[in-house]
């Protein structure tokens, strides 16, 4: 039965591999054998046996062309090739040790760092952020500034709430502010405080948000009243890394840039709104009461809109109380006189793409 030409193809390749020694050992032979028969006939012939071997290398052509011919025919040539470089290579390794090793030191660090640079920032760049219900919130921002040099801005606290009072086409609304936080496990002092990804969070973020720690609680329970103004809920991967998955933590006390903390809850491990978060501290700002409106920090804030309402809808009645807020408070919000509205998926979208343009860039480098 005649075998594939496939098969044909691999077992030759195996056999060259296997015995390329061999091999060659009887091509030599048989080109050697097909020289000597020339010569002899042209010797025979009455010719000068020097010349008679000049003539029939002639007639035969290149040897090494030959030799290459004779591998392609057999569907070797790329084996070939890669053997005779990879013998190439090990010599120059042996020869110049020292860069040798320095290259691959190099190599082998570079891989490292491009692995967990990807595997940290996967999370956010191109798996689900685990939101439950992102078709119904949306994000609110101050453009400021004419065509040409508009820009987007935060809303501050006294704003969110005059928007969380008047706005009759929202369900409710949550606010947050980025924040880079030292956290110690430890409060003891004994662990060294390390900076973590972070947010301030209002008291009702986790219900707007529609997500649930998978252990403990949220801060829905604890109110506005100033009270529990000092709890955390921390990232599986945070719980994990610093707490060593411990489930006795809950309730424990966490240091947050040198301040006693109770640790209330463990979000899932695909939750890790906005970006890449490790811990969402409770606040409500009241802090800032006693500064000027012009001094007060921009929040990001998101809005969960009443069913049957359109994101149109919300932009209008925003719009009619920032025009509002522009005569009331000259001084502040005297260039805030348009919000703009967008779905939460168009803002994380946004993000997400700056960081995967960014991710790509420097793994190609």
């Amino acid at each position: 039965m005649k075998m594939p030409r496939w098969f044909t193809e691999v077992w030759n390749t195996i056999r060259f591999a296997v015995g390329n020694g061999r091999k060659q050992d009887e091509l030599e032979a048989e080109m050697e054998n097909h020289l000597a028969e020339t010569i002899d006939d042209l010797v025979e012939q009455g010719m000068d046996p020097v010349e008679a071997r000049k003539m029939a290398i002639r007639e035969f052509g290149g040897v090494e062309q030959i030799k290459e011919d004779c591998r392609e025919s057999w569907g070797l040539l790329v084996v070939h090739g890669f053997l005779r470089n990879l013998k190439f290579g090990l010599r120059l390794l042996v020869k110049y040790i020292g860069s040798s090793a320095m290259a691959m030191f190099v190599l082998i660090v570079s891989m490292g760092l491009a692995v967990t640079v990807f595997t940290m920032v996967n999370g956010f760049l191109w798996s689900d952020i685990g939101l439950r219900n992102p078709k119904e919130l949306v994000v609110f921002e101050w453009v400021e500034g004419k065509e040409g040099t508009v820009r987007r801005t935060g809303i501050n606290i006294r704003d969110f709430r005059v928007f969380e009072e008047q706005a009759g086409s929202i369900e409710t609304m949550t606010a947050f502010q980025y924040y880079f936080p030292s956290v110690r496990a430890d409060s003891s002092g004994d662990q060294i405080a390390v900076r973590q990804r972070g947010v301030r969070v209002s008291t009702n973020f986790f219900e707007v948000m529609g997500v649930a720690p998978a252990m403990g609680r949220d801060f829905s329970d604890l109110g506005e009243d100033g009270l529990g103004f000092d709890s955390v809920v921390i990232s599986d991967a945070l719980w994990r890394k610093e707490f060593n998955a411990d489930r006795s933590v809950l309730g424990s006390s966490v240091l947050v840039d040198g301040n006693p903390h109770t640790l209330v809850g463990i979000m899932p491990s695909d939750f890790h709104f906005p970006i890449a978060e490790d811990i969402w501290v409770h606040s409500n700002w009241r802090e800032t009461d006693h500064l000027r409106r012009t001094d007060l920090p921009s929040l990001m804030v998101i809005a969960q809109m009443k069913p049957g309402i359109e994101a149109d809808q919300v932009l209008a009645e925003l719009n009619t109380v920032a025009a509002q807020l522009a005569i009331d408070f000259p001084e502040s919000n005297e260039t805030k006189t348009r919000i703009d509205v967008r779905d939460i998926t168009q803002m994380l979208q946004g993000v997400g793409g700056i960081f995967r343009v960014l991710m790509i860039v420097l793994l190609v480098l």
